[in-house]
């Protein structure tokens, strides 16, 4: 005899209905319903089966080893006949491991996909670098013009708002300077209008 026939003639010989079972254990009529109907996708993980199954051995004055042996038993049996995506807990089982193996994967591979993109894309919103060799510093000339030399990664460099050639990434210009104070803007911009700035000043002095 299986364990819901016999915890069905158990409760019938007692002389109980499902509702008294429920008011003197505290487990819900569902419940109850679900163990003599072998409606196992009703019921909850087997934690909480084997504290029911406590509360109903002393109500029904058995052992409660010998409910839960059987309850166990008929489980396995079901489990290794091909059934076991009836029980509760082997469902919340599968989506965990479908989790782990696949949806992690997939999640992992989408973060490295966005850190290489970002990575790539990383020089177009960024300002652009650029260095001045000379003048390296703000100085006083006794010369008409001075020599601006330097490097950037932009795509466009400025000088006064001025134009200046680019030969793979380098520049190198003359610039005249007047008598007196000769600030110097010199801008590199990017595609996107980054732009990276640095001011020299020089202050001629005539010979």
């Amino acid at each position: 005899m299986e364990f819901s026939e016999i915890l069905k003639n158990l409760r019938e010989k007692k002389g109980v209905s499902i509702s008294q079972l429920s008011s003197l254990t505290g487990i819900e009529e569902k419940f109850l319903k679900a163990l003599e109907e072998k409606k196992w996708d009703l019921l909850p993980p087997d934690i909480y089966i084997e504290g029911y199954l406590k509360k109903i051995s002393k109500v029904f004055g058995v052992e409660f080893k010998d409910l839960w042996d059987l309850y166990r038993i008929q489980k396995r049996t079901l489990y290794f006949s091909g059934k076991k995506d009836i029980f509760p807990e082997t469902k919340e089982k599968k989506g965990f491991l479908k989790f782990d193996f696949g949806k992690l994967i997939w999640f992992v591979l989408i973060i490295l996909g966005l850190f290489y993109i970002g990575s790539s894309l990383k020089p177009f919103f960024i300002a652009p670098k650029l260095e001045i060799f000379s003048p390296a510093f703000d100085s006083v000339s006794f010369e008409d013009k001075v020599k601006i030399e330097g490097e950037t990664t932009a795509r466009l460099l400025l000088i006064n708002n001025k134009e200046i050639p680019l030969k793979e990434g380098k520049f190198s210009y003359s610039f005249p300077l007047v008598p007196g104070l000769n600030i110097l803007k010199i801008e590199a911009k990017n595609y996107f209008g980054k732009s990276a700035v640095i001011e020299r000043k020089i202050i001629y002095q005539e010979k």
